[in-house]
């Protein structure tokens, strides 16, 4: 195998008979050439294969649950509160309205979303501090 850079662009080239004994040939991207079998990708190709294949793992998609159900909840008190467009300015009186208008959508719930945001905040904090 070698590689080769050309304006950001990459190829790797393979012998034919390597990928002529390949099992998995039928879903191998790498195209015949010439002379060899060429796989090309560019930067950004390159950059986010680890990722994707990061958001495949149960590890991340267990994590990322939890955030895609916060992301709905918010979503939905959005669009019955109108929360993010709020006539008064400042942390402290965004949270008292943010708070009325939660207790107006789901009164007796406010607990369990204060719960729910405090074990959120926990976990990030934990992860900041794995990463340092």
């Amino acid at each position: 195998m070698g590689t080769n850079c050309h304006k950001h662009r990459y190829r790797a080239a393979y012998s034919s008979p390597r990928c002529h004994a390949c099992p998995q040939r039928a879903r191998c991207p790498v195209k015949p050439g010439k002379h060899y079998h060429y796989g090309r990708y560019d930067e950004k190709a390159h950059r986010l294969a680890p990722r994707r294949a990061h958001q495949q793992t149960m590890e991340f998609r267990d994590r990322y649950r939890w955030r895609a159900g916060v992301e709905g909840t918010m979503s939905q008190y959005d669009r019955l509160t109108g929360v993010k467009r709020l006539r008064v300015r400042g942390l402290k009186p965004v949270r008292f309205c943010a708070t009325l208008k939660a207790e107006w959508v789901m009164p007796g719930e406010l607990l369990w979303v204060s719960q729910l945001t405090a074990l959120f905040n926990n976990k990030f904090n934990m992860l900041a501090c794995q990463m340092k």
